[in-house]
Formats: structure tokens, sequence, C-alpha cells
């Protein structure tokens, strides 16, 4: 069976986003989902109009494979759990399209993500 994970970077090497933007190493540890106010889902392929794109995004984070094994639901425990962050970039690898990539490696936004585990942790007595 192929894991949510081995699904991202089949996924990324399909669009070419592997190895153009990310490393052939990359590793993914997270899923992520991204939905503008407009509706419109972030999806690895798809094109979003401008006007369907000015506002900000929710991002809704999932971590996978973090260290949060030594950590409780006060976040107190491990001191690697309580300091995972990550730093989500949007990118846009041909500007202005795939056949005329004129500006390659396009930043639109950069963000710094704090990851804090959360647990609800209930022992029967």
């Amino acid at each position: 069976m192929t894991s949510p994970l081995d699904s991202i970077v089949v996924a990324l090497k399909r669009e070419g986003i592997i190895p153009d933007v990310i490393p052939s190493n990359f590793t993914p540890s997270l899923l992520f989902s991204i939905v503008y106010p407009t509706g419109c889902e972030v999806v690895t392929g798809n094109t979003l109009l401008r006007e369907e794109t000015l506002d900000e995004p929710d991002i809704v984070i999932t971590p996978m494979n973090l260290p949060f094994a030594n950590a409780d639901s006060t976040g107190e425990g491990d001191d690697l759990a309580k300091e995972v962050s990550y730093t989500l970039v949007m990118v846009d690898p041909d500007v202005p399209s795939r056949d005329h990539p004129e500006y390659r490696q396009f930043r639109h936004w950069l963000v710094r993500i704090p990851i804090l585990p959360t647990c609800t942790c209930i022992s029967p007595e």
C-alpha cells in the first residue's frame, strides 16, 4: 500500500517540481492543504487565476512523522517536539507559463509555521 507521503513524492515528480524546485532526496514529513476564501484549493499541478488567490488562504497542517512521542497535552516534554517548525514558500516555477517560463522561481510568499503537539490523553480508571 502507498502512504499519503509517498503519493506526494509521486505527484511532485509527475509535475516536474522534483527535481526542478525541490531536490531529488526530498522526504516529506507532513501533509497540508491550502484553500483560498474563494473556495479554490491548491492541488499539485492545478492552475489558479490571480482573481481567485488575492486574499490570504487558510493553511491546515497535518504532521505525519514528527518527534512528538515525549510531549504531553500541555506541550511539556521533549524540547525537540516543542520546537518543530516549517517554512512554507509559495513559488511559481514557470511564470508566466510552462511553455514560456521567463521568470522562473517567482516567490509569491514565505511564512514560518510552528507545529505544536496537541494530544488528548484519557486514561481509563
